[in-house]
C-alpha cells in the first residue's frame, strides 16, 4: 500500500495534537524523507524571513536543509 501525501499530512496533525501515531519508514521512506524536506525548507525560510543582517542562503532556508545532512 503506498501512502499519499494526504496521509501524511494527517498523520502530522494527528501527531501535533498529541495522538498515537504508527509511520512505515520501511515502505514509505522516500515519501517521508521528500516531506520532512519541504517542511524543513519552508520552516527555514520562516526563520529568517524578516531578519535584517541574514545571508541570502538563509533568506532561502537553506541553512535548515544542509542541517539534515
Amino acid at each position: 500500500m503506498t501512502l499519499s501525501y494526504r496521509d501524511i499530512a494527517k498523520t502530522q496533525l494527528d501527531f501535533l495534537l498529541f495522538r498515537q501515531v504508527r509511520i512505515s519508514t520501511s515502505t514509505d521512506f522516500r515519501r517521508w524523507f521528500i516531506y520532512v524536506l519541504v517542511v524543513t525548507w519552508l520552516v527555514g525560510i520562516g526563520r529568517y524571513w524578516d531578519h535584517p543582517s541574514a545571508e541570502v542562503w538563509q533568506y532561502f532556508g537553506l541553512g535548515s536543509v544542509v542541517y539534515i545532512f
